[in-house]
């Protein structure tokens, strides 16, 4: 029915324009949880860090205690330095590895389906993986807390999202800036993160700086879940959204243009 379609177009062309009148309080709102989501994400991943290699130690000493109980002092010692030093960069190899391997498909993912979904899946990722460092009690189970870092990009959806909150009518300075901040937000989150994670592994509990990271990743999916649900191969400008309008308008068209048969 023509009439109820020109109704229908008018009132979504209205919204999309509504929307692009004020487009600073959308881009403030999104880049807002874009920047609280990067400090925590780097604050929780600095969280354990530099407790890492002191929670390895305690690992491989245990685990070389087990293999042999008897052994000459100096040379176990020499023996647990050595075996640590080897552990802990093959541990830092293969988070690497995983972390290569996995940008791109976070890459895709984003082109797939979209930089809210991506950042929930990131954030979910890093909250298992740091579940897991938690409750590990052998090398094998740090190893398995590294294999969620798979999906641990979350500096790159930030970025999808950036260049999809900022229209190109901004210009190239304005998406400078706001990439500019981000690298400032991920800065703050690594800088405290170190400092709290000594200071709660100076306690003795090697674990609790992963289980505060949990929680501070939890915190960020809910975060990403309040952003839009937005492409990021869709620029957010005034035409992008008059043609969703037209492209809605027309699939509705076509269900009434069915429903008369």
């Amino acid at each position: 029915y023509p009439h109820i379609q020109s109704r229908r177009y008018r009132r979504l062309d209205d919204m999309a324009t509504q929307d692009i009148k004020n487009p600073c309080q959308h881009q403030k709102r999104v880049m807002a949880i874009v920047y609280i989501n990067i400090t925590l994400y780097a604050l929780c991943y600095q969280l354990q860090r530099p407790i890492e290699p002191f929670l390895v130690h305690r690992l491989v000493e245990a685990d070389i205690a087990a293999k042999s109980a008897s052994s000459i002092g100096d040379l176990e010692a020499t023996q647990s330095e050595s075996e640590l030093l080897a552990s802990y960069g093959r541990l830092q190899s293969f988070f690497s590895l995983l972390q290569s391997i996995g940008s791109p498909i976070i890459g895709a993912l984003l082109d797939r389906y979209g930089s809210r979904y991506c950042f929930m899946l990131v954030f979910l990722s890093s909250a298992l993986s740091y579940g897991i460092l938690a409750n590990s009690n052998s090398m094998e189970m740090l190893y398995l807390s590294k294999v969620p870092g798979l999906f641990q990009a979350a500096f790159l959806v930030a970025q999808a999202i950036v260049a999809t909150a900022m229209p190109s009518e901004s210009g190239s300075s304005s998406r400078a800036a706001a990439l500019g901040r981000l690298t400032t937000a991920y800065t703050i989150g690594a800088t405290i993160g170190p400092t709290v994670g000594g200071l709660l592994g100076s306690s003795g509990d090697y674990y609790l700086g992963a289980k505060l990271a949990v929680v501070g990743s939890l915190i960020s999916v809910i975060l990403a879940f309040a952003l839009p649900d937005e492409h990021p191969s869709m620029e957010v400008t005034a035409e992008g959204r008059r043609i969703k309008a037209k492209e809605h308008v027309a699939t509705f068209g076509q269900q009434n243009d069915s429903s008369k048969w």
